[in-house]
């Protein structure tokens, strides 16, 4: 058969075929086998990197900074290496074109990947899943309008310290500091906690501005640090002065629970509040849904502060 030849302006529309979708333009040139592999090549990476999720340790934020860039120039280098060979087998076109050269065909290819990278997406989210902070109650750790990584699944064996979240009422995601461990008591003394009968040091850092007038009205804050016996380092709260949860009776944590706490200590309904009065109270351990680990993008150049 005879081959037609495709003008420039025609070259040029089924080169930029290939933003919908790397390989698509190839399918349109029919040249199958290459258009496939291009195809697959997105979803192929995508369960590498699921694989290496799963088997390998928790990432550091260099390694989840480095991991994205490399995963944007795999990217990047896919649909170009797809456009360029589309380019230089689209001069000529065949009379006769393979169904799956077909419009229809194009429209299948778009759909299947489309769905396949949507799959791996979703398979990814259960090692590792970004979140947005909508709320004031971790404050200063996690400001409004942060993002984290957090490792999805409940932690093998839950710390002092560790940043989880977990499900309350079955609607919505908290995310909030373990204060306590099932066995421990509790208690709360003029906003100091009481572990296991012993206060948990403060050490005032400085006052802040507050960015809302949320906070109680001043604007004003004190940052402290505090940290639980067993926890690698210290964290920062924020004391806004007398409230009604600054004083709390002593509890024991039961099997099974844990006692969390917002860093935001007086704007944080925690397990110092009563479920029925919209609180945690103390949280089973088979709520949490996972541990946050880092900060990966907010306001004050806090990219890659680690919480754990």
């Amino acid at each position: 058969m005879s081959e037609g030849v495709r003008p420039g302006w025609a070259r040029v529309g089924v080169t930029l075929l290939n933003l919908l979708g790397p390989g698509v333009g190839l399918l349109r040139t029919g040249r199958g086998r290459l258009a496939l592999a291009f195809l697959a090549a997105p979803s192929a990476f995508l369960l590498l990197v699921i694989l290496c999720s799963a088997a390998g340790p928790v990432p550091t934020p260099a390694a989840y900074t480095g991991l994205f860039g490399a995963t944007i120039l795999v990217i990047v280098v896919i649909y170009a290496g797809s456009m360029a060979a589309t380019w230089r087998t689209s001069r000529t076109r065949p009379d006769e074109s393979r169904w799956w050269s077909r419009w229809y065909g194009l429209l299948l290819a778009i759909v299947l990947s489309i769905a396949a990278a949507n799959l791996l997406t979703v398979a990814a989210h259960a090692f590792y899943k970004p979140f947005h902070v909508p709320s004031e109650g971790m404050a200063p750790t996690l400001v409004k309008d942060d993002r984290f990584l957090a490792a999805m699944g409940k932690p093998s064996a839950p710390r002092r310290g560790d940043i989880v979240l977990f499900k309350v009422r079955e609607r919505f995601t908290y995310v909030q500091r373990i204060a306590a461990l099932p066995g421990d008591t509790i208690a709360m003394a003029n906003g100091i906690v009481v572990l296991n009968g012993r206060p948990v040091p403060q050490r005032f850092v400085a006052e802040d501005e507050l960015p809302t007038p949320s906070y109680g009205g001043t604007g004003k804050a004190r940052r402290l640090l505090e940290q639980f016996p067993g926890e690698a380092r210290p964290h920062a709260i924020y004391d806004l002065g007398p409230s009604d949860v600054d004083d709390v009776a002593e509890i024991r944590v039961g099997a099974g629970q844990l006692f969390v706490l917002g860093d935001n200590r007086d704007r944080s309904a925690d397990s110092r509040v009563a479920p029925e009065a919209m609180g945690v109270g103390l949280l089973p351990i088979d709520d949490m849904e996972g541990r946050a680990l880092f900060v990966t993008r907010g306001a004050g150049g806090r990219n890659g502060e680690r919480l754990d």
